[in-house]
């Protein structure tokens, strides 16, 4: 309850400090403050009052927790995740206009590129989120514009961890199609190929360059490969030792 709240809040430097300087950090009205807190999170969802005022967290509570998200991101996959249907689109928009992407500048050299690589994509995000929103879209097919390349190496690696996280949100909340889908798209921004080589980078041994050479010959997904066979991948270009551990690793997923 609020009392374990408090005993736990009383350990860390926050309190020492509150303690030391009273005035400056409000000590006196602690209690009332941790309390509207408590009661902020049940109304929000994150965590449940349970009988004699105990409290615990819910699994939106403990995935922003897991995740370090800040609740308004969390709040916003939950929301997502709660849509009918939901599109490749979607989980990069969602992660893309996320708090912690709110500090992304968007400079004025990048506006055309941003624009070109989102013709005909349609999106409510504006400046900052807008550009990662962008930056996403072309790095699943690993064609970044130059003009946005400086920033786009950190903005993925957030956008990895962000989408890691929404897709556990959207297996609790919307169902294993969904995280499904979410798993593909960040497989799509970490590796740079195109749908229908995404399915290959889950095999150990093939990156993107294998991944969108084996695609090119119409093997798309660990039971293609089985299927072709080593000597199949031999003649895709493949090494003999390489060949039989790809077939080998991609006989381990389930059928």
């Amino acid at each position: 309850g609020l009392d374990d709240v408090m005993a736990w809040l009383e350990t860390t430097f926050y309190y020492r400090r509150a303690q030391s300087n009273p005035d400056a950090y409000g000590f006196d009205t602690l209690k009332q403050r941790v309390r509207a807190t408590l009661e902020s999170l049940v109304d929000r969802g994150f965590v449940e009052m349970g009988e004699e005022l105990s409290i615990a967290a819910t699994t939106l509570g403990r995935l922003a927790s897991k995740y370090y998200l800040r609740l308004e991101t969390a709040a916003r996959f939950h929301d997502l995740a709660d849509r009918e249907t939901i599109s490749a689109d979607d989980i990069l928009e969602g992660v893309a206009g996320a708090a912690e992407f709110h500090s992304v500048s968007a400079r004025q050299s990048e506006a055309d590129a941003v624009d070109d690589v989102l013709s005909g994509v349609s999106t409510d995000l504006e400046d900052g989120p807008r550009k990662v929103f962008a930056i996403l879209h072309a790095g699943m097919d690993d064609a970044t514009p130059a003009d946005l390349r400086s920033d786009a190496w950190i903005i993925r690696q957030n956008a990895l961890r962000l989408l890691s996280a929404l897709r556990e949100f959207l297996g609790a909340f919307a169902g294993p199609r969904a995280a499904n889908l979410a798993r593909r798209v960040e497989a799509r921004v970490e590796h740079g190929v195109h749908r229908d080589a995404v399915g290959l980078t889950a095999v150990d041994g093939i990156g993107p360059t294998r991944a969108r050479t084996l695609a090119t010959g119409g093997l798309h997904s660990p039971a293609a490969i089985v299927e072709a066979g080593a000597a199949e991948l031999r003649r895709a270009g493949l090494s003999e030792g390489v060949a039989d551990r790809v077939v080998t690793n991609a006989r381990k997923f389930p059928t």
